[in-house]
């Protein structure tokens, strides 16, 4: 019985030729998400900074801002 070997060559030439084609996106919304992503690490805030920013904006605005309980940190 004679052995069957794997041509590997052969099989990769039956395979259909993979097409890339990229998803168009906006100029805009390019720029947007582009500046999102590196806005924090220019202005060298972390985000523990980031949040100790929001929360002195709310508690000027809102008067008082409630702490988050344990149970509300491990949901998220």
């Amino acid at each position: 019985m004679a052995s069957r070997q794997l041509n590997r060559r052969r099989l990769l030439e039956r395979l259909e030729a993979i097409k890339y084609e990229p998803e168009e996106r906006k100029q805009d919304e390019f720029e947007q998400l582009s500046l999102a992503n590196t806005l924090l690490g220019l202005a060298k805030i972390n985000h523990e900074q980031e949040y100790e920013a929001c929360r002195g904006v709310a508690q000027h605005v809102l008067g008082t801002v409630p702490e988050p309980s344990d149970d509300e940190l491990g949901e998220i």
